[in-house]
């Protein structure tokens, strides 16, 4: 399981067979205080999931406001998840 975290955004990068029970990730979107972005996220939905053309792993974006933890602190959380956590690639 990846991560790259920058300024807007965590994108987490994973296989099927390492997803989390919806518990968990509701779990997980609370310590990251994620909250539901009307014009950036499925209704009442706190992230963003897609599955990746040719890899077939599940993307998920979390968008950064006001109100989620700082840069440093979602590392710091996804570590503890068991995320890698690199840096952003330029694209």
């Amino acid at each position: 399981m990846t991560a790259q975290v920058n300024s807007e955004a965590i994108v987490l990068r994973f296989n099927a067979t390492e997803n989390f029970s919806h518990q968990q990730w509701e779990i997980l979107l609370d310590q990251l205080k994620s909250e539901y972005i009307p014009s950036l996220y499925a209704t009442g939905r706190r992230s963003h999931a897609s599955i990746e053309p040719g890899t077939g792993k599940t993307c998920v974006v979390i968008y950064f406001t006001s109100r989620t933890v700082n840069v440093d602190q979602a590392k710091e959380i996804l570590h503890h998840w068991g995320f890698d956590v690199q840096e952003p690639t330029e694209e």
